[in-house]
């Protein structure tokens, strides 16, 4: 049930995202299907920077895992419509750039750690 949970979160969040975006931009919903299922790609996209905030988290960086989710969440979501110009591996490439450096900041602590340990 847990990873029932967690590939939900991590895969819904992008697409609500980009509907908000949306609806703030003036547009309505969207009445036919056809336009909902066009947003696949950003469920598989949203998972690069989820799961990169949570090994952060996971790791004890808790406030710096929400504030890292705060800011490059939306800015996966605007990657994900520009990369929409691009098709579904646009999508998926453009918001893989987007979670980078959330990945590159959870390396990068991961050195340091590491480093720590060695020297004790």
């Amino acid at each position: 049930m847990r990873i029932f949970k967690t590939i939900c979160v991590a895969g819904f969040w992008n697409p609500l995202l980009i509907i908000a975006f949306n609806l703030v931009r003036g547009f309505d919903f969207p009445l036919d299907t056809e336009s909902y299922l066009q947003l696949w790609p950003t469920f598989i996209a949203g998972w690069f920077l989820y799961f990169a905030v949570l090994r952060i988290h996971s790791s004890g960086r808790k406030r710096t895992a929400k504030v890292l989710f705060v800011i490059l969440a939306p800015i996966t979501s605007f990657m994900s419509i520009i990369g929409g110009l691009f098709g579904p591996i646009g999508i998926i490439l453009y918001s893989l750039v987007a979670s980078v450096p959330a990945w590159a900041y959870w390396l990068v602590c991961k050195l340091v750690e590491t480093r720590k340990g060695k020297q004790s």
